[in-house]
């Protein structure tokens, strides 16, 4: 920062870093948050995350429990980014989703599991009986209007206050573990250029990297040598 900069002045340019970094991050030029320090996204944090809303919609059959239990779980079956999420509209599922704003514009689509299905058969029968005219778009807010990216993020961000989360956690973040699940399971490097419809396999390759440390574990799990020696 420059010499002499008032602490609001700091303030503000920091933010725009902040904000710069998270456009950055989904237009996937960086695959890391160059503001956030090494703290990564673990898979406890979100687990706790969907047990809790599990467990908030079953006992207060809550509009917002319920919608947001949903998001997590579309967020995490597709690794759908964040502007996708929120455009889609319910004639956009079959059993595939069809991704009409995407990032390099163009229209594609991606698989659904009978899990994630299940889900938003579920999230469509409860919006469809709340009402009178039935919303186009998939995810509303109490209203009946399209959730916008800003209800997402804010949902989230309260959800990571409330649970304590300390590690990263954001949409981005569901979307890292739609890819390292699938890359655990042993899908293939172009497998998983397609399922994360990556547009060059240069970014597939910077995941596996980036859970490098998640491969450590499995090889010493799997240890090659184990019984030999």
């Amino acid at each position: 920062m420059e010499k002499g900069n008032k602490p609001k002045t700091i303030n503000s340019k920091i933010k725009l870093l902040r904000a710069w970094t998270r456009w950055m991050l989904e237009e996937e030029i960086i695959d890391k948050d160059i503001c956030k320090g090494n703290k990564l996204v673990r898979e406890e944090d979100i687990q706790l995350a969907l047990r809790h809303l599990r467990r908030k919609k079953r006992r207060e059959d809550s509009f917002y429990f319920i919608r947001n239990y949903t998001i997590m779980m579309t967020l995490i079956g597709t690794g759908l980014r964040i502007n996708e999420l929120v455009s889609l509209d319910w004639n956009d599922i079959d059993f595939t989703v069809t991704i009409r704003k995407s990032k390099s514009r163009k229209q594609g689509s991606v698989p659904l599991s009978e899990t994630l299905a299940k889900e938003l058969s579920s999230w469509k029968e409860y919006v469809d009986n709340k009402y009178n005219e039935k919303p186009t778009a998939v995810f509303v807010n109490r209203m009946g209007q399209r959730l916008t990216k800003n209800g997402v993020q804010l949902f989230i961000k309260r959800l990571k206050r409330d649970l304590g989360i300390e590690g990263d956690f954001s949409p981005h973040a569901m979307r890292n573990v739609f890819i390292k699940r699938i890359l655990m399971n042993k899908a293939n490097l172009r497998e998983i250029q397609l399922l994360a419809r990556h547009s060059k396999i240069d970014v597939t390759r910077q995941y596996i990297g980036y859970f490098q440390y998640e491969l450590k574990k499995v090889l010493d799990e799997h240890d090659p040598l184990r019984g030999l020696v």
